[in-house]
Formats: C-alpha cells, sequence, structure tokens
C-alpha cells in the first residue's frame, strides 16, 4: 500500500492546489539556479575552513551561555575573597607547624613565627595548601596573590631578608671591634711585599755588579799572560784554577789547593802554604816577595771573592726574613678576618 493511500477519507478543507504567498511567505521564495548536475548520486563538496569556524563559534556561544547563567544564579551573593577577608583567618593544625616547631604563636600572627626566627624550606613548604601560605604571607604583612610557586618564593626571600638584617643591626649594636686592623694590616702587608721587591732589585744589582767585575778581572789576567812574564807564570797557573774549580765561602779557605800545590814547585807553592793558611776573608798577604803583576793579580782575586761573600752572608738571610715576616703578616690577617666572620654568625 502507498503511502498517500493513509491519506484516503481524511477529514480536510479541500485538495491543496496552489501555495500562495501570506503570512509565513513575506515575499516569494528565491529562484536558484543550479551549476550542477541535480540528478541523484551528487557529489557534494564541504569547505573545511568553514566548518571550523562555524565549529568554534557555536562552542563559544555555548561557554558564554553558561557564564550568563553562572552569573545570574551568583546574583545577590558575597564573593568568597570578601568572606574570607571579613573573618578571622583559622588557626592552623598543630602538626601543620614551620621547621623550627611550634613553640608558641610569633609576633608576626597566630601560628606564624617571626621571619627572622623562621626556618622554612622548599621542601617543608610544598606539601602545604594555598590557603596556608597565604596565612603566614598575611602575618608578614604581603601580597596573597598568585601561584603557589610564587607564594613559596616570596616566603623565602622575606625570610632571607630578614635575616640578613637582623645580622646587620645585631652587629652595629654590639660593634664590631675586630674589623679595625684589617686595614693596617693590609697596608702593613702592602708595605711589606714593596720592601721585598726593591730587595730583589737590589740583589740583582749586586749580582750584576759582581759579575762585571769578574769579567775583569778575567780580562786582566788574560792580558797579563799575553806579556809573557816567565816569574809569575806560576803564580798566574794557580789562580786561575783556585778560579774556575774551588767555591767562594765567605771566611774559608780554597778547598783542592793542596792537590794543585803539589804539582807546583818553588815560589808558587810557597805561594800555595800561604794562602791555604789564610783565610779568604780579605786578609790574606800575597804581596809578600812579589812583583807588581803578582799583587795586582791577587788584588783581582780576592775582588772576585769579597764580591760575593755580601751575597751570601746578607742577601739570603734579608730574603728569608722577608718571607717569615709576609708569612705571618698573611697569617694573622686570615685569622682577623675568621674571627670577623664567626661573630657575623657566617
Amino acid at each position: 500500500m502507498s503511502p498517500a493511500g493513509f491519506l484516503d477519507n481524511l477529514p480536510s478543507r479541500g485538495t491543496l492546489v496552489a501555495v500562495q504567498a501570506g503570512a509565513a511567505f513575506s515575499a516569494p521564495p528565491s529562484v536558484y539556479i543550479a551549476d550542477h548536475d541535480t540528478a541523484p548520486q551528487q557529489v557534494v563538496r564541504n569547505d573545511p575552513t568553514n566548518i571550523l569556524i562555524r565549529t568554534l563559534q557555536n562552542k563559544r556561544s555555548k561557554e558564554e551561555a553558561k557564564r550568563k547563567q553562572a552569573k545570574a544564579a551568583d546574583k545577590g551573593k558575597r564573593p568568597a575573597e570578601d568572606a574570607e577577608g571579613s573573618r578571622p583567618a583559622k588557626r592552623p593544625a598543630a602538626g601543620s607547624g614551620d621547621g623550627a616547631g611550634s613553640s608558641g604563636a610569633g609576633p608576626s600572627g597566630a601560628g606564624v613565627p617571626d621571619p627572622s626566627q623562621s626556618s622554612y624550606t622548599k621542601l617543608s613548604l610544598q606539601p602545604r595548601t594555598i590557603k596556608e601560605l597565604q596565612t603566614v604571607l598575611k602575618a608578614w604583612n604581603l601580597t596573597v596573590s598568585g601561584k603557589k610557586d610564587d607564594l613559596i618564593q616570596r616566603v623565602l626571600d622575606h625570610q632571607r631578608d630578614a635575616r640578613a638584617h637582623l645580622k646587620v643591626s645585631h652587629s652595629a649594636a654590639h660593634g664590631n671591634k675586630h674589623a679595625r686592623p684589617l686595614l693596617p694590616a693590609a697596608m702593613l702587608l702592602r708595605l711589606l711585599v714593596l720592601l721585598l721587591a726593591f730587595q730583589t732589585c737590589a740583589g740583582a744589582k749586586d749580582k750584576q755588579r759582581v759579575k762585571e767585575a769578574a769579567e775583569e778581572s778575567v780580562a786582566v789576567e788574560s792580558e797579563q799572560a799575553e806579556e809573557g812574564q816567565q816569574e809569575a807564570e806560576p803564580v798566574a797557573e794557580l789562580w786561575l784554577y783556585c778560579n774556575t774549580t774551588s767555591k767562594c765561602q765567605p771566611c774559608g779557605a780554597l778547598r783542592g789547593l793542596n792537590e794543585h800545590c803539589r804539582s807546583l814547585g818553588g815560589y808558587a807553592m810557597a805561594q800555595c802554604v800561604v794562602a791555604q793558611q789564610e783565610s779568604w776573608s780579605g786578609t790574606a798577604d800575597f804581596s809578600r816577595a812579589v812583583s807588581q803583576d803578582e799583587e795586582l793579580q791577587a788584588g783581582s782575586t780576592l775582588t772576585q771573592h769579597n764580591g760575593c761573600t755580601p751575597q751570601s752572608a746578607a742577601t739570603v738571610p734579608g730574603f728569608m726574613l722577608m718571607c717569615a715576616l709576609v708569612g705571618s703578616m698573611a697569617l694573622l690577617v686570615v685569622r682577623l678576618r675568621a674571627r670577623q666572620l664567626r661573630r657575623l654568625g657566617l
């Protein structure tokens, strides 16, 4: 049976033969011209951009509708922030005390210690709720807005600043007596360093002067050797050997002199005995029964020996004394600084 058969014998006002414009149709329907095949099995092409825009607009309209409904439901009620600010803050539980322990209520608020006496850490504040952190910040007269990480960082920063201020005020009240000698000690240390540098330069100049004297004596000896004086040859050979093989020691005799004296004879051996018996401190008398050339050689050798005596006897002990003074002053400065830091509590 066709669908039209169910409409038979039904009450009606007549057969619908035409549609005219009336209240339902203010204007005749628009005429559309199809630019594609209107036969069945059509291919419908959709625009993804238009579909996305329509979806977002519908979602935003739904959210705005929900927001308007929530405002209408909350109309006439007091906000939660105002209600919390008008009533006194609740006292925290006994088990939620800070790291310093719940020894009692501090001066800043109920159950909240003073910032300079608290020992909050990031690990101890992490398990706390935002409301508990806001309670601590309110007791310290700080802002309570922000996320949980911001509140924790604000508590730690204020605690650190309060401790630093307390240490500075404590040191200013009692007076830092041990900090005064630091400046004179530093100045004295600088003077000692300058004096050491000056003495080092003086020692370098002495070394240069001794070197020049030695070179001059060697030049004099070479000139005298070229003149061909036969009588002074054994003595000149002895001086040359002593200058090249012996060690310069203050107020001491030349080493290895006996062995060389045995190889010489006559007048040279007698002079070796005299040089061995007397010290090289500047009192050896080599001018006995010798020629003028031999006296010049003896004088040059004694000059070379006496030139190294001040360097060995005076400069080295002075350098060691300066090192000891510098070390003692550095140790004194370190001890004073450590005592000052200990008094500050650092």
